[in-house]
């Protein structure tokens, strides 16, 4: 037994790693990596979501810290955004009581289908866009919603000289944040997968100015969700600590890279990255109303692979940064 919570334990911390890697890197807290993942080893959905949460926030101070050095913090969104989140955290912590309250299964059935029709849309979505515009080679190829979303001229309006946006209705910022913070406090997940991509899609930011602000926003959104959570016995802090000794390492590496990939290559990796995880989440729940243990391993295998190759992918490219080669490109949108 001890030599199997010694295996768990270095299990935790590698995934915690993993995640902080692609948390610092993608801008996210890795929730709706780290969800999944506890829920694919018995932890239930509950715990799940609320540990998810608890290790968010320690992730999610240390990768914003390292952002906010390289500028990529706009403090005034992440702000606005966040007061939408505790919003929306506090209606999706009910949702998850309510399924609760009809059974387990009710909240995991809801949760994981949510999971695999968000995440799907996105990866299909993020990764046509930003196949589009390498193609293309035309950074300006993704403004074209934005464009219509910036032209929405409701009251108050506001300007974020930080992301270079001299006008966007406050509503639409609040409206994002709000979105994310349902999603964050419903599936564990800190609402950075819908986030980030609004935040460059519907707000206009370039892809690091979105990745560094949505961690902030998550900050500050995390600790209302985690205390919500705690108060309702849904956090695991065991888990929770153990994982996070990883991600505090991995998130430094993240954030390096940043500084080394196109913005389009960011989204393409964020993108199938997602579709992944939709899979991984859609197996698990076949394998549990089926009883088929095979594919509960799979599950596990699609999810485990994913986080393991996208890691492996952007420590290369920091390295690549840092030894001149230029493989991954300047993060910049407009060097697309």
């Amino acid at each position: 037994m001890f030599l199997f919570d010694v295996y768990m334990t270095a299990y935790l911390v590698l995934i915690g790693f993993t995640v902080g890697i692609l948390s610092g890197f993608f801008g996210f807290g890795g929730g709706f990596i780290i969800t999944p993942f506890l829920f694919t080893i018995g932890v239930p959905m509950n715990v799940a979501i609320g540990t998810s949460i608890a290790q968010i926030l320690g992730t999610s101070v240390i990768a914003t810290m390292r952002h906010r050095t390289l500028k990529h913090v706009d403090v005034k969104l992440g702000a606005i955004v966040a007061v939408g989140s505790i919003v929306g955290v506090n209606l999706g912590v009910h949702m998850v009581e309510f399924f609760k309250g009809i059974s387990i299964e009710a909240l995991d059935i809801s949760v994981g289908l949510t999971y695999i029709l968000v995440l799907g849309f996105i990866s299909v979505f993020m990764s046509y866009e930003s196949l589009r515009s390498k193609r293309s080679n035309n950074p300006s190829s993704k403004r074209t919603f934005t464009d219509r979303i910036q032209r929405i001229r409701i009251p108050p309006m506001i300007s974020l000289p930080q992301s270079n946006i001299n006008s966007i209705s406050l509503w639409i910022i609040l409206f994002v944040g709000f979105i994310a913070g349902v999603l964050a406090g419903f599936m564990g997940a800190g609402g950075g997968f819908i986030q980030m991509p609004s935040l460059i899609y519907i707000v206009g930011c370039e892809t690091t100015i979105a990745v560094g602000t949505n961690l902030f926003a998550m900050l500050i959104a995390g600790v209302y969700a985690a205390i919500s959570h705690s108060l309702r016995g849904n956090v695991d802090v065991v888990l929770a600590a153990v994982m996070l000794i990883g991600s505090s390492v991995g998130a430094k590496i993240g954030v390096s890279a940043t500084k080394h990939v196109k913005g389009a290559n960011l989204r393409l990796i964020f993108g199938l990255s997602t579709g992944l995880i939709s899979l991984s989440v859609f197996l698990e729940m076949v394998a549990k109303s089926l009883k088929i243990h095979l594919l509960s391993l799979i599950s596990q295998g699609v999810l485990v692979l994913t986080i393991a190759s996208v890691a492996v992918l952007i420590i290369i490219l920091t390295l690549c940064g840092l030894r001149g080669d230029g493989c991954g490109g300047s993060s910049e949108d407009g060097s697309e």
